[in-house]
């Protein structure tokens, strides 16, 4: 016999076969109700792992080093004040561009203040002025003359610092200077230091006593850095621990707290210090990591904008998407990296990525804590973490560029 399908959909709905009709359908809807079911809790767990990332990323209370032009170009500036405001962020890192006025800084520097809970640190390179000064040479390897020698305009720098300091509403939203010159000596840089300390001491302590001096360290810096502060020459430090693993992070940190622990255990803060802590380098060191990448957008040479460039073998040394397990244009995912199927990046071997970045920083303060060496690292409203840079930073978090503006003037 033949099947004929307007005969069975009759048979189906004949009594005899009702029965079954009504446990066809009955199981159809039970399908459909565990599916949604499933699908509810899978969107609740996604929240949820979401919400306790954040939280985390929250409660580090990270510093964030900005080479781009936050200062004077308002959308950026409001785009840099939401995702200090997402992320908790504690202070800014900023670059001054040498088109920047004192009043156009300090208006960024209380806007900052504000409508956040962050502070800035001035950020400085070697940058020559077009104005002479006693400082107004390269610093270059091996080219200091002696006592009071000092090059990349510092002298006019903080000088531009003290006038953006009286043109604030209020001068604690700045928290003082940081100073990134690469390239030289030791002896170069303790000429500097010292010669440093002297024009801070006459232009900016006097009226300003709670400001910071800072100087960023890296590489083979220790024993130098360790000297600068035993010596009183500089407030605090910078360090560039830029290494995507947590032995090689620890073991960085641990080259430059435990020089300071050993070589400079007793000298007090310098002049103008905050805390009071006499007769000890606690809470001296912020230690830097690095989240730039290799995969699209944070490929982009513009990217390297202000006369940055990439690291070095940056796939060993960032945070930021360049393992090898990713393709050359993966795109960043931020934060949506934990709200795939199986909660977890593509690649179990992948060092990339916040989650990843939590889970390494937060082993390496423990174990710093058990070595007694978290002490001198600079926890003051922050734990001590600082991202370089914005960008690469925005890119890990939310997935995408923050398409900032290049400096004005600086290339």
């Amino acid at each position: 016999m033949l099947f004929n399908p307007a005969v069975a959909r009759i048979a189906l709905f004949t009594p005899k076969r009702c029965p079954v009709f009504i446990f066809f359908v009955v199981c159809l809807l039970l399908r459909v109700r565990v599916n949604n079911s499933s699908k509810l809790a899978e969107n609740n767990v996604r929240a949820i792992m979401l919400n306790n990332t954040t939280k985390r990323i929250r409660e580090r209370r990270f510093g964030l080093y900005s080479y781009y032009d936050t200062v004077t170009n308002e959308t950026d500036t409001n785009a840099l004040i939401d995702f200090i405001n997402t992320y908790n962020i504690a202070f800014v890192n900023q670059y001054a561009c040498y088109s920047y006025t004192p009043t156009d800084f300090a208006g960024f520097v209380d806007k900052i203040r504000l409508n956040t809970n962050a502070t800035v640190h001035v950020l400085f390179d070697d940058t020559l002025s077009t104005h002479p000064s006693p400082c107004d040479r390269k610093c270059q390897r091996g080219s200091s003359s002696g006592t009071g020698w000092c090059c990349g305009s510092v002298d006019l720098k903080l000088k531009w610092l003290a006038q953006v300091l009286g043109a604030l509403s209020d001068p604690s939203s700045l928290d003082g200077a940081n100073f990134d010159i690469e390239g030289m000596d030791d002896g170069d840089y303790m000429d500097l230091f010292r010669t440093l300390r002297k024009v801070w001491n006459d232009v900016i302590h006097e009226n300003y006593a709670t400001q910071l001096l800072r100087f960023n360290f890296g590489n083979l810096q220790q024993e130098l850095a360790a000297q600068a502060l035993s010596e009183k020459v500089l407030d605090r430090i910078y360090w560039e621990a830029y290494e995507s693993n947590e032995g090689s992070f620890l073991n960085s940190a641990v080259s430059i707290l435990s020089s300071i622990q050993i070589l400079a255990p007793h000298s007090s803060y310098s002049k103008g210090s905050r805390q009071g802590k006499e007769n000890s380098n606690l809470g001296r060191v912020l230690l830097a990591f690095e989240t730039n990448c290799c995969a699209q957008p944070c490929a982009d040479p513009a990217c390297y904008s202000c006369g940055t460039h990439p690291l070095p073998h940056r796939e060993e040394k960032s945070f930021g998407y360049c393992n090898t397990g990713f393709a050359a244009n993966h795109s960043a995912r931020g934060l949506r990296e934990i709200t795939n199927t199986s909660f977890a990046p593509p690649h179990t071997d992948d060092h990339h990525g916040i989650v990843y970045l939590l889970d390494v920083l937060e082993e390496v303060e423990s174990k710093l804590e058990q070595l007694k060496l978290l002490k001198y690292v600079d926890q003051d409203n922050t734990h001590g973490f600082v991202a370089y840079n914005y960008r690469g930073f925005h890119i890990l978090l939310d997935g995408k560029d923050a398409d900032t503006h290049v400096c004005p003037g600086a290339t």
